[in-house]
């Protein structure tokens, strides 16, 4: 039953808990700009992808959510681009380069006429980009290795002003854009991507001109994460798993309510089993109280009997005028056993006036 109740405890504290799933894919880049101070976004991917705040862009208390959805990470500031030059330099390296698969998202407050929130730039041209997502318009742009790019385009773009989550994805052969974890685009790609050289640029894209570039983000950035595979809005840093925890909790519950079930047969068990150990109890206590009043009258008994004792003693030593004369034995009933063999071994004529003192009528020898 303790195994049980164990469970119990373990299932209801995972009940109240309701983990959340972790994401599938790597995460390969993710700047979640919470330094709050300082000229460098922090890369919490792992791989070292550390940005640089260029021109001037600063931290802001105003940020998508307090806490990453999917994470419960506690989120406490984004990043404010002014439009003009501000930009984040996150250099080129083979981690920022998924071939095959990729996912971009990013939470965006834009102001009025808002660009490009974060690119990578191919070649050294205008508007080619291994990856993109802008605003004005509102597009995804993704580049196979020959230079061509394709762009997949909303019907509208995200409202200034509010906070919005972006994303991208790419699974191989569809690009998706999504606004607030709904489809908005699509469109076939074969890929591979195509990469060079260039950094990340976080708010502005090269477009040839050097860093900062042109078609600069205006508002504030947060939560800016690349992953190697196409996620699903299941898997955003938005999503809000209340659901997925529910359905888990209802799981828990069920698991729950069995073991309950379990505990409660294995009481029952208990409690029948401590019904019958306690009159088991209750017998052993009333034999233990016989045997307590047995005990006291064989001990009154022995006294008594170690009275006579010491009486017929004390006949025998004025009798035999023997002062030291005991019955031998070191317990009343030895020296008893002692006292009666001695009488039986005594001869006839002997026992003849025991016999009489006792009220026996001897009947002359040879006579039945």
């Amino acid at each position: 039953m303790a195994r049980n109740l164990l469970m119990l405890g373990t299932l209801c504290t995972q009940l109240l808990l309701c983990s959340v799933p972790k994401v599938h894919a790597e995460t390969i880049g993710y700047w979640r700009f919470e330094e709050g101070t300082g000229p460098t976004a922090l890369d919490s991917s792992g791989y070292g992808n550390n940005g640089n705040l260029l021109n001037g862009p600063t931290f802001s208390s105003d940020v998508v959510s307090a806490a990453v959805p999917l994470t419960g990470e506690p989120n406490r500031y984004s990043l404010s681009f002014d439009g003009s030059n501000d930009v984040v330099v996150a250099p080129d390296s083979g981690s920022l380069h998924p071939a095959r698969s990729i996912t971009i998202e990013v939470g965006v407050k834009p102001a009025q006429g808002a660009r490009v929130i974060i690119g990578k730039q191919l070649f050294s041209g205008c508007c080619v980009n291994s990856f993109q997502l802008e605003l004005n318009p509102f597009r995804f742009q993704l580049t196979d290795t020959s230079g061509r790019d394709h762009l997949i385009q909303g019907p509208f773009d995200p409202t200034p002003g509010a906070w919005h989550h972006i994303a991208g994805t790419w699974d191989g052969a569809t690009m998706r854009l999504y606004l607030d974890g709904n489809e908005v685009a699509s469109g076939p790609f074969t890929g591979p991507i195509g990469y060079d050289g260039n950094p990340v640029l976080i708010g502005a894209e090269d477009d040839g001109l050097g860093i900062p570039g042109c078609c600069l983000f205006r508002g504030l950035i947060d939560e800016v994460r690349i992953s190697d595979q196409a996620l699903n809005p299941s898997e955003f840093l938005s999503a809000d798993r209340c659901n997925e925890r529910f359905e888990l909790c209802v799981e828990d519950l069920a698991q729950c309510q069995g073991s309950l079930q379990d505990a409660q047969d294995g009481l029952e068990i208990c409690s029948a089993e401590l019904s019958d150990a306690l009159a088991t109890i209750a017998d052993l206590q009333g034999q233990l109280l016989e045997a307590e009043e047995e005990n006291a009258r064989l001990r009154e008994v022995l006294s008594q009997l170690e009275g006579q004792l010491v009486m017929i003693e004390d006949d025998l030593r004025q009798t035999f005028n023997d002062p030291a004369f005991t019955i031998p034995g070191g317990t009343t009933l030895e020296r008893y056993s002692n006292l009666v063999s001695a009488i039986l071994t005594l001869p006839r004529g002997a026992k003849l006036s025991l016999y009489r003192d006792l009220g026996g009528q001897a009947a002359p020898r040879g006579r039945p």
